[in-house]
């Protein structure tokens, strides 16, 4: 079963990899490449929230929950501005700690008045 997770977390990663490295010459393209770190930091959270919630990959609400967040991110990525400027690493990961807070709190409100009842068979 190890070796299942294990081959399951590469695949996840590589899909990762491959949608924010084609996300950058699409953003060049649309004039707009100041956007891919914050995209990728984004995609990066969420993909952190999923993992940490591995658990309830099977409920319909925290999917339907995962994709509100994930919208909710656009207009906070489109209509912020980024200035292509560096920032050191524990900067970016002091700014995503709230988010990340933030998206586990909503995600255990929902959980908390939706419930979590078995799926499948019994």
């Amino acid at each position: 079963m190890a070796e299942r997770n294990r081959r399951a977390l590469i695949v996840w990663a590589l899909l990762f990899f491959t949608g924010t490295l084609l996300s950058f010459p699409l953003l060049d393209y649309f004039g707009r490449p100041e956007l891919g770190l914050p995209i990728l930091f984004s995609i990066a959270v969420l993909a952190v929230v999923i993992k940490v919630y591995s658990e309830l990959y099977r409920q319909l609400w925290f999917w339907l929950t995962m994709l509100a967040l994930a919208i909710l991110h656009v207009p906070l990525i489109l209509y912020c501005p980024w200035k292509p400027v560096w920032f050191p690493a524990s900067a970016i990961f002091i700014l995503c700690l709230p988010d990340v807070a933030l998206m586990i709190w909503i995600i255990t409100l929902v959980q908390r008045n939706i419930g979590t009842r078995a799926v499948g068979p019994e």
